[in-house]
């Protein structure tokens, strides 16, 4: 492998090796368009780019989780009471309620803890309630009582869960806010919801794969997963992933980068 890199979200990482360096956008010699090909349908061309797009998504939404709520988090379902007042089977509405919420949210938040952080997916009811909107979240909301949360959403119900983290919870958790992205009612919405100003993962290129790996060993790193492409855009290429308890002192080490 010629290539590595590291993806460092919280105590969760990503070790990626290729067998070539990926190549900047500027070398494109479509001109930026995608390349033609009469022998393989439209149809599955799409597909599989929707296919792409929902992995791209469920990784991010996995990658901030991380980030964010290393230690402990309340997974919160909001709920739509039926009232006249209100179509709650419109995302553009419910939302517009939603931001609501959070403004009534912040002021007797910040009188306990830090201010609102979230990640999200809209889901609809469809069994009984011919397709009610709902949210779940994730978030930091982990002081305060529920009943005085129920207060303040004020328009239906709340179930609130508090979790600890861990590799396994955590990915439980985005496996199940998947099925949020994938309904063809989100066209021409965001796929998921996010509070601003969420801690990003830390991505180091250039990889000096056997100085990084002594640093997973100290930090007595756990193995996730794994697997091995043959065929791929950069030749082999080898994925791996770690839970780590200080990804602080991961960092620590120094010339992990083979070069600049």
């Amino acid at each position: 492998m010629t290539y590595a890199k590291a993806i460092i979200s919280g105590k969760h990482i990503e070790l990626v090796q290729s067998e070539y360096p990926p190549l900047s956008r500027r070398h494109n010699t479509n001109g930026g368009r995608k390349p033609k090909d009469a022998a393989i349908p439209i149809s599955e061309v799409a597909e599989a780019d929707l296919r792409k797009r929902y992995r791209a998504t469920s990784k991010n939404m996995q990658q901030l989780l991380e980030c964010n709520f290393s230690e402990s988090y309340a997974f919160l379902t909001l709920t739509f009471a039926d009232t006249e007042a209100l179509d709650i089977r419109s995302i553009d509405d419910c939302l517009a309620e939603f931001r609501k919420f959070k403004k009534r949210l912040d002021p007797k938040l910040k009188r306990k803890q830090d201010p609102f952080q979230y990640i999200g997916v809209i889901e609809f009811q469809d069994e009984d309630r011919n397709g009610a909107v709902h949210f779940h979240l994730v978030c930091n909301i982990t002081k305060m009582h529920v009943t005085e949360l129920k207060k303040i959403w004020g328009l239906g119900s709340i179930h609130c869960k508090y979790i600890k983290a861990n590799a396994t919870t955590n990915k439980k958790i985005v496996h199940y806010l998947e099925k949020g992205i994938r309904d063809f009612r989100l066209v021409n919405h965001d796929k998921f919801l996010r509070s601003q100003k969420l801690k990003k993962p830390t991505v180091i290129k250039n990889l000096n794969v056997p100085q990084f790996q002594e640093a997973l060993h100290i930090d007595q790193a756990e193995y996730l997963d794994g697997y091995t492409a043959e065929k791929t855009a950069l030749g082999v290429l080898k994925a791996e992933e770690y839970y780590v308890d200080m990804p602080k002192e991961v960092l620590k080490f120094e010339n992990f980068q083979q070069y600049s």
